[in-house]
Parts: C-alpha cells; structure tokens; sequence
C-alpha cells in the first residue's frame, strides 16, 4: 500500500509506494520514435484516455477540438481519492494513508520530443 511520509528535515511529504518495486533506471532508455498509428496521448485519441478533467482549447484552430493541454485522470494511480487517512507517528516520521490525487498532464501534442526540443 502506498503511503506518504514526511520529511523531518525539510518537512515536505513524499510518496512511498512499495507496490512499485521497479525504479526507472530498471528499464533502458532509449529516444523515443514516433511512429504512425495509434497512440492514446496524440489529438483525437481522448476516447482513450480517462474523461479529461481539465482542457484548455487551442485558440488557432476555429473550435474544431484541438487542445493545447488536457489533464487526466492516471488509469494506474500511486494514489488514491477515496479512503482513510490513517495518520501516525513512527519513529520520526509522520505517516499516512496514500490519499490525493494521481494526474497526468499532457502538455503538448508533441510528446516524443524533449522538453528544450519543443517550439
């Protein structure tokens, strides 16, 4: 079960999830390669992707449905919305319940590009 601790010396709280055993250096890198077909993040896939819950629509393109960013709901959540928080002390960490909100943020219809690649 995941849980969220804080941080006694800088007091912020962070995520524990032993559920997620794999790290990402346990998978190679590699650059990603856009290829043709079907991809659940890409403009005019968002039947696949959990209803969105927030959109900002691109002003360049009539109102045809294009967006410039869409946050969704994540289908595999370290957290969870519902449930106890649990809270507690141990040792000299406070602890909870995983308890929030788990989004994902697609920023760009360009998402194979790095970050300082992008226009």
């Amino acid at each position: 079960m995941t849980e969220l601790r804080k941080d006694p010396i800088v007091g912020r709280w962070v995520i524990i999830s032993t559920e997620r055993g794999r790290r990402p250096q346990d998978f190679p890198r590699e650059k990603a390669v856009r290829q043709e077909g079907f991809c659940p993040l890409c403009p005019g896939s968002e039947r696949m992707t959990p209803p969105e819950i927030m959109v900002y629509p691109n002003p360049h393109t009539g109102g045809d449905g294009r967006w410039t960013l869409r946050v969704v709901p994540n289908k595999f959540p370290a957290l969870r919305i519902e449930g106890d928080l649990g809270k507690a002390g141990e040792g000299i960490y406070d602890k909870m319940n995983g308890i929030g909100a788990h989004e994902v943020v697609i920023e760009t219809e360009q998402h194979d590009l790095d970050i300082f690649d992008l226009p």
